[in-house]
């Protein structure tokens, strides 16, 4: 944690940092802030997000870089972006009672709420071009290299987009939901998990 961004480690390596910052992100949305601690609570949640964005953009770079081997990082990138997603859906969705409740700074809420939101919007587009780069490799006759790993990223996303078509009835947002349950279709001949995340009912009862 304590390394320059530069630093270049192995991809195990970079396994670990991601799944570290899963636990931090789990004892963090675990814990029942008090009034006595809330801004801290706040200010880790922003730590946090600022940790794991400076790890996937890392990853992204990694990624390219190793051409051929990008399937290496394929670990990392899953739990980093449900790391992100489990973390922006707790900050993303707080009424204005719980923010007047809580106590604590009422600024650094609303201010929390809209990174979250802001950021919710981007990890989505990073985990549904993550589909369709998944979904692509396994097709090369590859699927063996794909690790679970990247199932939960991959089913919260498709939840999100299943909600966003119900609200706004976009087209747009239930073809990347039909995408993203394609890509978990074409995992599940591997891991089955895969395939009980796109045979979701609830998607369907959400559209």
């Amino acid at each position: 944690m304590s390394m320059e961004a530069s630093t270049g480690v192995s991809p195990f390596a970079r396994t670990c940092h991601a799944a570290h910052l899963l636990g931090r992100v789990c004892n963090h949305v675990n814990e029942h802030s008090t009034s006595s601690d809330v801004e801290f609570h706040f200010q880790e949640a922003s730590s946090i997000s600022r940790a794991l964005q400076a790890l996937v953009a890392m990853l992204h770079n990694e990624s390219r870089q190793a051409g051929q081997k990008s399937h290496l990082y394929f670990g990392a990138r899953g739990l980093a972006y449900a790391a992100l997603n489990t973390l922006y859906d707790v900050h993303s969705c707080i009424e204005q009672d719980e923010i007047e409740s809580i106590g604590g700074n009422r600024g650094l809420r609303l201010d929390l709420q809209q990174l979250a939101i802001d950021g919710y919007k981007q990890v989505i587009a990073y985990i549904a071009a993550f589909g369709a780069e998944l979904e692509q490799y396994a097709a090369s006759g590859q699927l063996n290299k794909v690790p679970p790993l990247v199932c939960f990223g991959l089913y919260t996303a498709a939840g999100t987009f299943a909600w966003c078509a119900r609200e706004n009835g976009a087209e747009e947002h239930l073809r990347t939901l039909d995408d993203l349950r394609r890509a978990l279709e074409v995992l599940s001949k591997k891991w089955e998990v895969a395939g009980m995340c796109a045979q979701s009912t609830s998607w369907r009862e959400g559209c």
